[in-house]
């Protein structure tokens, strides 16, 4: 077993007295992709702003690297995760470039003043992603597609060990779906990195996740290996929808029926 970096004891969440998640306990093992998946209204949004401190749980415990996650201060935390969110609404007129930076500020001082290092990173990043273009561009003025490229390149510029994408290729097109999807995945490949990304589309997850969470009702279903978890049995509890599965081009593909609903 590799090592736990994000560990969740027992964890509880209400919104009023509507119960969003119910006594879940999680290991989250460094280098690993982890794929988030469950119904609408599952939990899933909510799990991650609980890992990344946006939110406390009623009960339980988390723990970043071992340490209890309250005792860390936000800027702490802003060196080890990053987040993806699905929507990043702003109206305020930030060219890209100052949004990039902007995943520079838990680096720098008491004046946030981008080094030569900080430049440099920005650029490397905008030049990965094809977004160079976008550089002096507002990003109230770009398409949701667009922005979501400059919101995923504001989190490899933060340049955490840990990465949440909350349902982040959801605006994309398939190819740069596809793009975002290789880069995080080689990211965990080489350089370590521990992913945990909400997914809507099972057979998007199975291509390149290591470990599937499963979420119905606010409750742990399942979570585990891709090839213990993705069972049709575990994806008809958690969809409710006939399905079999089968193997393509050497990976797993799910095959849902409309006459199983």
């Amino acid at each position: 077993m590799s090592e736990v970096i994000i560990e969740a004891e027992n964890i509880s969440f209400s919104y009023a007295k509507k119960k969003v998640l119910d006594s879940i306990s999680l290991k989250i093992e460094k280098g690993k992709f982890y794929g988030l998946l469950g119904p609408n209204g599952s939990g899933k949004t909510t799990l991650l702003d609980l890992l990344m401190g946006i939110k406390k749980p009623d009960k339980g415990k988390i723990f970043l690297y071992k340490k209890d996650l309250e005792k860390y201060k936000k800027s702490e935390i802003a060196k080890k995760i990053s987040l993806v969110p699905q929507f990043f609404k702003t109206d305020l007129p930030y060219t890209v470039e100052e949004v990039l930076f902007m995943g520079r500020y838990p680096y720098m001082g008491k004046f946030p003043i981008p080094s030569s290092e900080d430049k440099k990173m920005v650029l490397e990043v905008m030049d990965l992603l094809g977004i160079k273009g976008f550089k002096n561009r507002y990003i109230t003025n770009l398409s949701g597609g667009e922005r979501q490229l400059v919101v995923f390149a504001r989190a490899i510029v933060q340049d955490t060990s840990i990465i949440f994408l909350d349902e982040a290729t959801s605006h994309l097109d398939i190819k740069h779906s596809l793009k975002i999807l290789n880069l995080i995945r080689e990211k965990v490949k080489k350089e370590g990195k521990t992913i945990i990304s909400v997914f809507h589309d099972v057979n998007l997850a199975s291509m390149y996740v290591d470990k599937m969470i499963f979420l119905k009702n606010g409750k742990l279903v399942k979570a585990g290996d891709l090839n213990e978890v993705l069972k049709k049995e575990i994806l008809e509890e958690v969809f409710e929808v006939k399905c079999e599965i089968k193997k393509l081009s050497g990976y797993m593909y799910v095959i849902f029926y409309k006459e199983g609903i």
